[in-house]
């Protein structure tokens, strides 16, 4: 990591908003169809999908990512990916609940597998649960936004505490693992120097979290640009991710 890593971060945020909205069309959806936030996740999942081929040395050969299922998150995470963006299509067109218990399984399996490949030894700051975490916070941040207009109008506003409970969450989860990482090894103690001391870091704790969270709790309703705004946010926050924490290669000849 250490980079910006822009076709990773439009992949991981675009693909748990596409996990969040289906979340959000299965179990606070109500009765309203199925098809119009099948269709928004499977934009998600289409532009992510795009964006991850960039990431590649030779993106017509992505198909080979798949050999390594019994070694690697990464392969579980791309097959996941696949079978949620099937699932999410054919659901869209046959309407029926199966098909939409099918995504939301294989959605979950591919949040879990992103954040688990993200959690690598050479991270220690990341080599644990903290990279799950946050991926399901964003994909329930994203779909809780992007999915208010699916959800029936007596739903809205536990709709919109659950979204400002989930930021708080955010926010203090983000707070608190820089504190825990200054009590570990030089690594992990070298990430949180560097979140703590990031202006950038500050700025999306506040404005991508705080004060979005204070906006919906007081008028609970989610504003038409909240949505993008808070895309925008999520984006910018996973740019710090990858950008941030310090490999314990840096530590090499040093004391651990």
């Amino acid at each position: 990591m250490n980079d910006l890593e822009l076709p990773l971060v439009l992949f991981t945020v675009l693909s748990q908003a596409a996990v969040g909205v289906a979340w959000v069309a299965a179990f606070k959806g109500g009765g309203s169809p199925l098809r119009s936030p099948a269709l928004l996740s499977a934009a998600f999942l289409g532009l992510a999908l795009a964006a991850s081929l960039f990431h590649l040395g030779h993106p017509t050969l992505a198909v080979t990512a798949l050999r390594n299922l019994g070694s690697a998150w990464l392969s579980l995470e791309i097959l996941a990916a696949g079978l949620f963006f099937a699932f999410v299509i054919v659901g869209a067109v046959i309407q029926r609940k199966i098909w939409q218990v099918l995504g939301l399984v294989s959605g979950a399996l591919m949040v879990v597998a992103s954040g688990l490949t993200y959690a690598a030894p050479g991270y220690p700051s990341y080599d644990n649960a903290l990279p799950t975490l946050l991926f399901f916070l964003t994909a329930m941040i994203l779909g809780l936004s992007w999915g208010w207009r699916f959800i029936p109008e007596d739903g809205r506003p536990g709709t919109a505490r659950l979204l400002a409970a989930v930021l708080l969450v955010a926010m203090v989860l983000n707070l608190v693992a820089p504190c825990l990482w200054a009590n570990g090894v030089m690594a992990a103690r070298m990430s949180a120097a560097a979140f703590a001391s990031s202006p950038l870091f500050w700025l999306y704790v506040v404005a991508a979290l705080g004060v979005p969270m204070v906006l919906i709790f007081k008028r609970l309703q989610i504003p038409t640009w909240m949505p993008v705004y808070l895309l925008a946010g999520e984006l910018f926050g996973r740019m710090l991710f990858f950008a941030l924490p310090a490999h314990s290669a840096l530590t090499l000849g040093g004391i651990n």
